[in-house]
């Protein structure tokens, strides 16, 4: 939805350069019928996105729009992600090595609008999990839960050999609601 309306907001800014075009193009009809022109009984070609895109460019129109959305009576949106993993991992007992050997991960994303940023979202928050699970240290405050560890400096990012070997993720299909 949130998508949706970023949208409109881009139609709306791009109406005025819709109609200028058209006006264009009228014009150029109305004077080739004045010049008699063969082709002056042709209809006038439909304007494209990538001509309004173009116009709007060229008249450095700003060409990125945000949209929010929350259900009725709700304060804000939530935005919660459902999955699951499992993986197969390697440890070696005695110096704490962890190889992930292979992760299976499965990923309701509802409605995707695009599939491929949906999987990449899925890797990256693996990835970090693996990051926070293998590599940080968590330290929360023993009398109010506080995260005590939550600056750079306690951040250790993934590295390249902590990824797993295999890393399969599928996203859940047919999921005909409208949020997750």
């Amino acid at each position: 939805e949130a998508s949706r309306r970023a949208c409109e907001i881009l139609v709306q800014r791009m109406q005025p350069i819709l109609k200028d075009l058209e006006r264009k193009a009228n014009e150029s009809k109305m004077k080739e019928k004045e010049d008699n022109a063969a082709t002056a009984a042709d209809p006038i070609a439909p304007i494209t996105f990538k001509q309004i895109a173009a116009a709007a460019d060229g008249a450095n129109m700003h060409m990125s729009a945000t949209g929010h959305w929350a259900d009725a009576g709700e304060d804000k949106a939530t935005y919660n992600c459902w999955g699951v993993a499992c993986s197969e991992v390697e440890l070696d007992a005695l110096t704490g090595e962890v190889v992930i050997l292979r992760s299976d991960l499965a990923y309701d994303a509802a409605k995707s609008l695009n599939p491929a940023i949906d999987i990449g979202q899925a890797e990256g928050c693996f990835a970090m999990g693996i990051g926070m699970m293998l590599q940080e240290e968590v330290l929360l405050d023993s009398t109010s839960g506080e995260l005590i560890s939550n600056g750079t400096w306690e951040y250790k990012p993934t590295l390249a050999i902590n990824i797993p070997r295999v890393l399969n993720i599928e996203l859940l299909k047919n999921n005909k609601a409208g949020r997750v």
